[in-house]
């Protein structure tokens, strides 16, 4: 109850004011991780926040974390989505526990290249033909470097006929 709260029913607070006087009041107890996931949504705009916990192992908690990204982007996903991809051994995880779901025209594109010292399973391209797998989804690789060194020099990238038709 301490970390999730006592939902609707009612607990007993007793608090002390200035004078020393006691007060009991009954409402519900939000709890920690409610209410620290509420304090993050407000602290930083964001429309969802979730907060999981931590384990000794880091392994453990990427696997608890991209569990829970998985639960939050299947729910988003629909038909005729084009979902970007990064790297990293929590995106990895995500790919890992997505649920297997049966879109229509979803593609999946990975966002930086597959060059670095990550784990073959945390590159780009193989997490999102992991996730394209599990939702049914096609692959579409775009032949762009991740960063540009000037507006222009992304311009004339984006002109090209090889980027501009993929």
């Amino acid at each position: 109850m301490i970390l999730h709260g006592s939902g609707e029913t009612e607990i007993p607070f007793t608090y002390t004011n200035e004078r020393g006087r006691k007060m009991v009041r009954r409402h519900p107890f939000e709890g920690v991780i409610p209410s620290l996931e509420r304090r993050l949504r407000e602290r930083f705009s964001a429309e969802r926040v979730v907060v999981v916990s931590s384990e000794r192992s880091p392994r453990v908690t990427r696997e608890r974390v991209g569990h829970a990204m998985a639960e939050d982007v299947a729910f988003r996903l629909a038909d005729n989505s084009v979902i970007g991809v990064g790297d990293g051994e929590s995106v990895a995880a995500l790919a890992r526990a997505m649920p297997q779901l049966w879109l229509r025209n979803a593609e999946i594109v990975p966002l930086i290249g597959g060059v670095g010292q990550l784990d073959h399973a945390a590159q780009p391209t193989e997490v999102a033909r992991e996730i394209a797998r599990r939702v049914d989804a096609r692959v579409r690789h775009l032949p762009v470097p991740a960063v540009m060194p000037s507006a222009a020099a992304a311009a004339e990238l984006i002109a090209a006929p090889a980027v501009h038709e993929a």
